[in-house]
């Protein structure tokens, strides 16, 4: 089984959609921007500061993704 990756809070990410990694809260880049901390996170535990790919451009390859 592969170990889910997920992209850190800050990192320049393209426009998509993202899944908070520690509390399932969904966010959508309308452009490219650093990925912000997660909303949820003074009200939640989270441990993994990151984000879960969706859809966009961050979840297929470059080559595949139509700007």
């Amino acid at each position: 089984m592969s170990q889910m990756t997920f992209v850190p809070y800050g990192v320049d990410s393209p426009a998509g959609e993202y899944r908070c990694v520690d509390c399932g809260f969904e966010l959508t880049l309308d452009v490219s921007a650093a990925l912000p901390p997660c909303p949820q996170r003074d009200t939640e535990p989270h441990q993994k500061l990151g984000w879960e790919v969706k859809s966009g451009c961050a979840a297929v390859p470059a080559s595949d993704c139509r700007k």
